[in-house]
């Protein structure tokens, strides 16, 4: 983490240190909750305005850490916390690694690109996990299949139509993020430049 920089959509280490056989690692404090409470909580789907706002704000963050060539791989709503001044910041790091140093880590299997099952993961395996994210926030799921068949089906038969027509264009963006082919998937920087584009054409 100290060696990437400062992001406004990426939670800022402070410092670490070793007392006692432990490791301790001051981090920014986000006072919002995460984003696995908001859905929670949820009765109704979210406005179009949300989902764009954070959609977009966790992809920022997704892209400067890719920047780094650093791979998050649990990217999940309990670790995308809510801020007041910036809306949403990526944290949990305790998987994150460089592309070219990694050894069949993985997260949470919810949320996970299939390719890693073959022991294969790229940055844009990330961008599976937020695909999957968004289309969890635009179909207000509290949850999504952790294995069996559904896990199965949800990457290989992933088709929805968004419950707002508002919401349409942005669906087709999330079907190119979740494509099980890697190389077909959208990268966070193209998957952000399609959502912000979609986003200019909403109507307050």
């Amino acid at each position: 983490m100290s060696s990437i920089k400062a992001h406004r959509n990426v939670i800022s280490y402070e410092r670490a240190w070793q007392d006692g056989g432990y490791f301790y690692i001051v981090m920014e404090l986000c006072q919002g909750g995460n984003l696995a409470k908001v859905l929670e909580s949820l009765d109704c789907p979210m406005s179009t305005r949300r989902v764009f706002s954070l959609a977009s704000g966790f992809l920022a963050g997704l892209e400067h850490i890719h920047g780094y060539k650093f791979m998050h791989l649990d990217l999940k709503p309990d670790n995308l916390f809510l801020c007041d001044e910036v809306g949403i910041k990526i944290g949990d790091f305790g998987l994150c690694i460089r592309e070219d140093e990694w050894e069949d880590q993985e997260g949470d299997r919810r949320y996970l690109a299939p390719e890693i099952l073959n022991s294969q993961a790229t940055c844009k395996s990330d961008v599976f996990s937020a695909g999957l994210i968004i289309f969890q926030m635009l179909k207000n799921l509290k949850d999504l299949p952790g294995n069996g068949n559904d896990w199965h089906l949800l990457r290989q038969n992933f088709s929805f139509s968004a419950s707002d027509p508002g919401q349409d264009g942005l669906a087709q963006i999330v079907g190119e993020m979740i494509k099980m082919d890697p190389e077909r998937r959208l990268s966070s920087s193209d998957a952000l430049a399609r959502i912000l584009s979609w986003g200019s054409t909403l109507t307050l």
